[in-house]
């Protein structure tokens, strides 16, 4: 959009993203997260996560549709996935809806989230505006792949059918249909590992230093 400007077409356009602490959102044992939580070791899992759950912008009852697809056009039932939602809820009438079972775990504190990300075997966002989330970046970081609407910088972050899903904005059709390409048709441990290998080579904190560094000496010479 810059390079598209009045202002700034002419000039050079360098865009570096936030980085994030590799270390810290890292895999780890989902059996081991998954009992620390009180859910079930051996279910398969859905992570929602938002600062609150009930703003608009989140997209909720997209989601909450995308489920009731889901649940609906997958035949086998006794293997369905559980759904964990992580955040702000000041209205919980929006759960009842839900036609799988969920697990409300509040506001989790930033140090709890690489287990409450390592619980679940695919984090969906139906955001309907984003920039670059961070929430997609530390999902990803913890081998956990994504669906997303493809908006904002989601693109930038959720390759389609390499670490994640990227759904027709708005449509809770493709949503639903990327939950269960990533859970029961794509290769989960592949996608899994390109999804973490993604964040390791564009935003850890090492290589977005070095961005900005290659920007600094750009301007001295």
């Amino acid at each position: 959009c810059a390079s598209k400007s009045s202002l700034f077409r002419e000039k050079p356009i360098y865009t570096i993203p936030n980085p994030i602490d590799i270390p810290i959102f890292t895999a780890l044992n989902k059996q081991e997260c998954r009992e620390k939580l009180g859910l079930n070791p051996s279910k398969k899992y859905i992570l929602f996560a938002a600062h609150n759950v009930n703003n608009y912008f989140k997209g909720f009852t997209y989601f909450v549709e995308a489920v009731r697809i889901f649940a609906r056009d997958y035949p086998q039932n006794n293997d369905l996935p559980e759904i964990i939602i992580a955040g702000k809820v000041k209205d919980a009438s929006v759960f009842t809806s839900l036609e799988l079972p969920y697990h409300l775990l509040g506001v989790v504190s930033p140090d709890d989230m690489p287990l409450v990300y390592n619980a679940a075997d695919l984090y969906v966002t139906s955001s309907l505006q984003e920039n670059l989330p961070n929430t997609i970046m530390e999902a990803m970081a913890c081998s956990v792949p994504v669906v997303a609407f493809a908006v904002g910088g989601i693109p930038d972050l959720v390759d389609h059918k390499h670490n994640g899903w990227l759904a027709h904005f708005q449509s809770a059709q493709s949503l639903a249909e990327g939950i269960r390409w990533c859970l029961f048709e794509a290769d989960h441990v592949l996608l899994s590992a390109q999804a973490r290998e993604k964040v390791v080579r564009e935003y850890d904190l090492p290589v977005v230093a070095e961005k900005y560094r290659q920007v600094f000496e750009r301007f001295r010479k």
